[in-house]
């Protein structure tokens, strides 16, 4: 059973955490690499693994940080909890919910830990954006459509 949720963007210090009883752990980052795109309209984030992404911007690929949230240890509101945060992240639709590897960088523990990446549909668009040329530009927050 995974007792954590690794969270990188618009949930990062939303209220709907603490609403639904996680705990902030702290800042983590995760153990592989990613590049993070964040559509400019809606500044909506994903991060896509490295595997996935064209061989011209693996080197891009970073370990991305975000914040790592404890679930609640009774069942029922766990359940609630991922409940919550699947509706808030359309998941399946737009997001799926995966278990990878964390590093909690307060004091180097590590965890595996949920965390919403794009679905099929969303990630086969952003690819073949990626593929066709299309022009993504990066600042300090991450990869925006330009």
């Amino acid at each position: 059973m995974v007792d954590y949720v690794f969270v990188y963007g618009t949930l990062k210090d939303h209220p709907l955490m603490f609403s639904i009883g996680c705990e902030k752990l702290g800042i983590a980052e995760t153990e592989d690499k990613f590049i993070l795109v964040v559509e400019k309209e809606t500044r909506i984030p994903f991060i896509i693994p490295e595997e996935k992404l064209p061989s011209a911007l693996k080197s891009f690929a970073v370990k991305v940080r975000g914040i790592l949230y404890k679930l609640p240890e009774d069942a029922e509101k766990r359940r609630h909890a991922l409940e919550m945060i699947d509706r808030y992240e359309k998941a399946p639709s737009m997001y799926v919910r995966k278990v990878i590897k964390v590093k909690l960088l307060i004091d180097n523990s590590e965890y595996e830990a949920y965390v919403y990446v794009p679905s099929e549909k969303i990630l086969d668009s952003i690819i073949s954006c990626l593929r066709n040329g299309y022009v993504f530009e990066m600042d300090e927050d991450g990869w925006y459509d330009g």
